[in-house]
């Protein structure tokens, strides 16, 4: 069984919703696995991650502060830093001489969709110690260390840093149309938090319309 990308978002909002994210978070949320996955990028399995995280309310930072966190253990939450990256409200700086940390961040691949627009030339992430170069119109990603590792990475101190030459590029799979079979777990776990978003049957809403009823089962 396969998932399509339409329906892997609008899954993805409801599970969001029902682990308990405000609507326009839980819209990033979507929108963000979706992007990654049409790049060939494991965005469901990081969503799926992040969220499982999010419910149990472990300790995160949803506001950017511009400075890390005194005990420089509770991660910042990668949909908001991205947003902020993306309105601005987190200023890249314009000399190539410098550079900006975000600190530490959970499940940093949720970063890649917001920053991959607004990273000024000459610029990178870096993950940990691993640089990840975001190249949009090509859809190319490079590397000097271990992508991979970077990527599914659950938290890990992220900068913005200037670059002056490219590492090797790591070159990105053609991506399917639709999510795989092999993601089917992480579904598992969307559609359990999309259940939570789900109003309760009573006998009132099925006597109205909602769900079997009586002249049903006939």
């Amino acid at each position: 069984m396969s998932w399509s990308l339409g329906e892997t978002r609008a899954l993805a909002l409801k599970a969001a919703r029902g682990a308990g994210m405000a609507w326009g978070l839980a819209e990033e949320a979507s929108e963000a696995v979706v992007w990654l996955q049409s790049r060939g990028l494991p965005g469901v399995p990081a969503l799926c991650r992040y969220l499982s995280a999010y419910q149990l309310q472990k300790p995160l930072l949803l506001k950017w502060t511009g400075i890390q966190h005194e005990d420089n253990t509770i991660p910042y939450c990668p949909l908001t830093i991205g947003t902020a990256i993306s309105d601005e409200a987190i200023t890249i700086p314009s000399d190539v001489s410098t550079g900006i940390s975000l600190g530490l961040i959970r499940q940093p691949i949720l970063l890649l969709p917001f920053i991959s627009a607004s990273l000024p030339a000459g610029y990178g992430l870096y993950v940990g110690r691993t640089f990840i170069s975001v190249y949009l119109g090509t859809e190319k990603l490079s590397s000097y260390l271990d992508l991979p590792k970077a990527l599914l990475a659950d938290e890990a101190e992220c900068f913005i840093r200037p670059t002056r030459k490219s590492p090797p590029n790591f070159k990105l799979k053609v991506p399917p149309l639709r999510v795989p079979d092999c993601y089917g777990g992480c579904i598992n776990v969307f559609n359990t938090f999309a259940g939570k978003t789900y109003a309760p049957s009573t006998e009132h809403s099925r006597s109205t319309g909602a769900g079997a009823n009586s002249i049903d089962d006939d």
